[in-house]
C-alpha cells in the first residue's frame, strides 16, 4: 500500500488521531471524539517523533479524496512546527464541505486564514511570517465543539 498522504520529503506518512484509525482498501478511516477532535499528518517528517518544516509556497492547492457518514463540514489546517509540537488548534485554516460519497476536494492554499488565537495568531502577527514557508503538518478537524469526527481519506497531494 502506498502513502495516504504524499510526503513532500519522500518519507512515509504518519497520521495522528486521538481515536480509532484503520486502513481499508488503501484509504485511511478515522473515528475520533472529544472536545475538538482532529487528525493530522506531518508533511515534513524526518523520522519517528521528528518534526520538521517544509516550504509549500510553490504549490497553489492541496487535493484529497474524502467522505464521512456523519460530518458535512470540516476544517482543513496547515500548522507550523511550533503548533505541531504544542498543539493548540491554531492552524491556518479554511472550511470545506463533504458527503457520504468519496469525493475529490481541492483547497486553494490562498484561502487559508490565520487563526484568531494561540501560537498561530502570534505567528501571523510576526512581520514576514508565511505559513506556506513554515509548514509542518496538515490537520482535518471539526468546527463544532463536541462533534464526532468520522472520515475516510486518501490521495492527499499538494499541487
Amino acid at each position: 500500500m502506498g502513502n495516504v498522504a504524499n510526503q513532500l520529503t519522500g518519507g512515509t506518512d504518519t497520521w495522528y488521531s486521538p481515536g480509532m484509525a484503520m486502513v481499508t482498501n488503501g484509504e485511511m478511516h478515522f473515528v475520533a471524539t472529544g472536545d475538538w477532535p482532529g487528525v493530522s499528518t506531518l508533511i515534513a517528517s524526518k523520522g519517528p517523533g521528528m518534526i520538521g518544516c517544509v516550504d509549500v509556497s510553490q504549490y497553489t492547492s492541496i487535493s484529497f479524496k474524502i467522505s464521512s457518514p456523519t460530518n458535512t463540514s470540516l476544517l482543513f489546517e496547515i500548522v507550523s512546527k511550533e503548533v505541531a509540537m504544542m498543539p493548540d488548534g491554531s492552524g491556518f485554516r479554511t472550511t470545506f464541505s463533504l458527503s457520504s460519497t468519496p469525493t475529490p476536494v481541492t483547497i486553494k492554499l490562498s484561502t487559508l486564514v490565520a487563526p484568531s488565537f494561540g501560537i498561530g495568531a502570534t505567528q501571523a502577527a510576526m512581520p514576514g511570517f508565511n505559513i506556506l514557508k513554515d509548514a509542518a503538518a496538515i490537520v482535518f478537524g471539526v468546527g463544532t465543539m463536541g462533534e464526532k469526527l468520522d472520515i475516510t481519506i486518501d490521495d492527499v497531494t499538494f499541487k
